[in-house]
């Protein structure tokens, strides 16, 4: 019997903004060599590394609630991917309440390609620097694991956060060569018309965001939302092979269509 392969812990965050009235989320487009999500649109993020679990990093946090930490070390994972792929630190000084500003970041960017490459730990910077992680602002918005049956699968927590103001985001230049602030109803009808490639989850994700005229509004709903893990289903009908996915996750649709029967 073939071993079923065990879902990649992962995390991302959906970065948000207002600009004038406009609603807008942050994406990298992902470099076309890349193994997974090759030249797709996606959301700033990736696998969960050990250090990310490491303990002693559960005290360089801020959050809302110490005693429960069943999801910090996504947290710590999308902050770090987030910081290493973007530039944006979801980061304070110690003892103060609002987040890092440009120069200081502009400060750090060093880091990113020494946490990249494995040179130092998020545990290490954070201390080294004296500053604190701001797993307080992220809120849980997805959970969504690879259907059973493909060959990679990913176990992924997506979180929604509002873009510290004045911090600048850019693309890596390494897993991702181009980004892009773009309104939820614009990058969905790219996807449509097949001028950008986003995937399934991330399209579901950006749909759910659509509603919303203000990133205050989405954190604010979002918040009072209970999170249905989203396992989908590649079901064989009639007119082709379909992905499902539970009606409790609270997405417009169920299923769509991934292979159509000639």
């Amino acid at each position: 019997m073939t071993k079923l392969p065990k879902a990649i812990p992962a995390a991302t965050i959906i970065l948000g903004r207002q600009n004038h009235n406009s609603f807008e989320i942050f994406m990298v487009l992902r470099h076309k060599k890349m193994e997974f999500a090759s030249s797709a649109y996606v959301f700033p993020g990736g696998k969960v590394d050990p250090s990310d679990m490491d303990d002693s990093i559960y005290n360089l946090c801020n959050t809302h609630n110490p005693l429960n930490s069943n999801n910090l070390f996504f947290k710590v994972a999308a902050i770090r991917e987030t910081f290493e792929e973007a530039g944006i630190l979801m980061a304070r000084n110690k003892g103060e309440k609002e987040l890092i500003g440009k120069d200081q970041v502009d400060s750090l960017q060093k880091y990113r390609t020494l946490l990249n490459n494995n040179k130092i730990t998020m545990s290490e910077f954070v201390k080294k620097e004296g500053i604190s992680l701001a797993c307080d602002l992220l809120v849980p918005f997805a959970h969504w694991i690879t259907p059973v049956n493909l060959p990679k699968r990913f176990d992924t927590h997506f979180f929604l956060a509002k873009a510290p103001h004045d911090q600048d985001a850019n693309h890596d230049g390494i897993e991702s060569v181009n980004s892009v602030w773009i309104s939820p109803l614009k990058i969905l009808k790219d996807a449509k018309n097949k001028s950008k490639s986003v995937l399934f989850p991330t399209k579901m994700n950006i749909s759910k965001l659509s509603v919303y005229n203000s990133i205050d509004d989405a954190i604010k709903k979002i918040k009072q939302d209970k999170i249905v893990t989203v396992i989908p289903e590649i079901v064989t009908e009639k007119k082709g092979v379909f992905l499902h996915i539970p009606k409790e996750a609270g997405y417009k649709i169920t299923k769509e269509l991934i292979f159509l029967n000639s």
